[in-house]
């Protein structure tokens, strides 16, 4: 028997079937981690001849025309300035003709048809509803 200060506890496993309808299935991915086989490759100290080419200059002796610069005497005419004086007569009093038109009147008969005034009646028309 257990005291009044005392506790028990019962613990009780059962085993139902519980239909399809009612199971939840969940898809998680999942990261793995694969080990994988690395060769690591030490580095290796090698030595190669090479041959470098190295550019040179050569002296070559070649002859060529230096351009030679000639003075030749020529003549450039050049314009020179002239200055003339010329007479020239001119008229000191000028004549101008002109000639105008004075217009001329003249009477000539013309025969006008006045319409003659005729009294006309004017009516006015209403429409009642």
């Amino acid at each position: 028997m257990l005291s009044p200060t005392q506790q028990e506890t019962v613990e009780r496993t059962e085993t139902v079937q519980v239909p399809q309808e009612y199971i939840e299935t969940v898809t998680v991915e999942v990261p793995v981690m694969v080990q994988v086989p690395v060769e690591v490759e030490e580095p290796v100290t090698t030595f190669e001849t090479v041959t470098e080419q190295i550019p040179f200059i050569v002296d070559v002796e070649e002859e060529y025309n230096d351009p030679t610069l000639i003075d030749e005497e020529v003549e450039v005419d050049v314009p020179h300035e002239v200055e003339e004086e010329i007479m020239v007569d001119t008229p000191i009093e000028v004549e101008v003709l002109k000639e105008r038109k004075v217009p001329i009147t003249t009477e000539v008969p013309v025969e006008i048809d006045v319409p003659v005034e005729i009294d006309q009646e004017i009516t006015e028309q209403r429409a009642t509803l």
